[in-house]
């Protein structure tokens, strides 16, 4: 018979809260049992949490009433300079318009062009982020302009970057990576996000038409492009998960094939995080054949390229000036993102929401039903 794990005096553990979305810790000490939460709402950063409820705990038995945020100001992090120097070395080939949004913002709140002097616990606090948003709003920028803004410097500090630059000493960032900006509108809405739009039929209709032909037409640049959009439209992929995807991720599950995206160590040595939280995502056996027909099969990513600098301009670049030639009402930069919501609209439409949600692999719940949730038909009447 198993026996159950006995938690030893002093040890520490996690453990993942569903109902909440957030990581808890326990900890025995002196006979008495604590359990708290660590504030880390990624499912998927178990070891952010980890440290966390070591740092926490430490402080329960040392009698250390500081609070988690005082902890964060604590010396030793790295460098604002240094965290930039790292991100325009190793970042993609938008990470000098990125990092110059990221130094903009710290200019603004530290009035100082001193950026090795400043340390990245002081500038990635939740509240001094959310104080320049509205101050933001208050000067007049637009809302796409300050999202934008909020999109880039949040970016800089993704899970999968901070894994990168082990070097480098951030502090818990679950907070920061938290803040976001709604459309504001007036009346009773105002500050609630703007729900999704299903695409129009018609567009969509084009949108596949077009796609089918770049996909038999033979053309190497047409077929990629192809691919990107089937990915996102068919399988709901997030743009940089549709030049992550590898042939190792894909493998068979009860029903057909499944495209795994779970936090990995990659043939490189360096580890793939994905966002949200993890999960699999289903595809037709039929999408698998003509991915395979048209690229061959080989070589470790899905969607071949050149080099990297290739991949990014693929599906940050050319798959949005393709969708934005049908999709010419919408707005932003990432227009075939509407592609995802779609997927996640129809999933949620045939399937219910949590399913939409899972496929998705969102965190949590509420985003699913913010961002991508649609009557893609009207439902029968009574």
């Amino acid at each position: 018979m198993e026996q159950k794990h006995q938690r030893g005096w002093g040890e520490v553990t996690v453990y993942w809260d569903e109902k909440n979305h957030v990581w808890y810790y326990r900890v025995q000490h002196r006979g008495r049992r604590y359990k708290r939460s660590t504030d880390v709402r990624t499912k998927s950063d178990k070891p952010t949490a980890l440290k966390v409820a070591r740092r926490l705990a430490e402080a329960i038995r040392t009698g250390d009433t500081r609070s988690l945020e005082d902890f964060s100001r604590m010396p030793g992090y790295a460098s604002v300079k240094e965290v930039v120097d790292c991100y325009e070395m190793f970042g993609p080939w938008t990470a000098g318009a990125v990092a110059g949004r990221f130094l903009r913002y710290v200019r603004e709140e530290f009035e100082t062009e001193a950026f090795d002097g400043i340390k990245v616990n002081e500038v990635l606090r939740a509240d001094r982020f959310r104080k320049w948003i509205d101050k933001q709003m208050a000067a007049g920028r637009s809302v796409a302009g300050i999202r934008s803004d909020v999109q880039s410097i949040k970016s800089m500090f993704s899970i999968a970057v901070v894994h990168h630059y082990g070097e480098l000493k951030f502090p818990d960032l679950a907070g920061f990576r938290g803040v976001s900006i709604s459309t504001r509108r007036g009346g009773a809405d105002a500050g609630k996000p703007e729900p999704f739009r299903i695409i129009d039929p018609q567009q969509l209709a084009a949108m596949e038409e077009a796609a089918e032909k770049m996909r038999t037409g033979g053309d190497a640049d047409g077929k990629r492009v192809w691919a990107v959009f089937a990915l996102m439209r068919w399988c709901g992929l997030r743009n940089n998960e549709t030049m992550e995807l590898r042939w190792d991720w894909v493998r068979q599950g009860v029903k057909g094939p499944v495209l795994d995206f779970v936090k990995r160590k990659l043939m490189d040595g360096s580890k793939y995080v994905p966002k949200g939280r993890d999960g699999s995502v289903p595809i037709r056996e039929e999408l698998l054949k003509q991915l395979r027909e048209a690229f061959g099969g080989e070589g470790e990513f899905v969607i071949p390229r050149a080099n990297k600098t290739d991949a990014e301009n693929l599906y940050q670049r050319a798959i949005n000036e393709w969708a934005r030639g049908f999709l010419k009402n919408r707005q932003g930069k990432k227009v075939s993102y509407a592609l995802r919501g779609q997927f996640g609209a129809e999933i949620a439409m045939r399937s219910g929401l949590e399913v939409a949600s899972r496929m998705l692999r969102h965190a949590s719940l509420s985003t699913t039903w913010a961002h991508y949730h649609d009557l893609v038909t009207e439902p029968d009447p009574l």
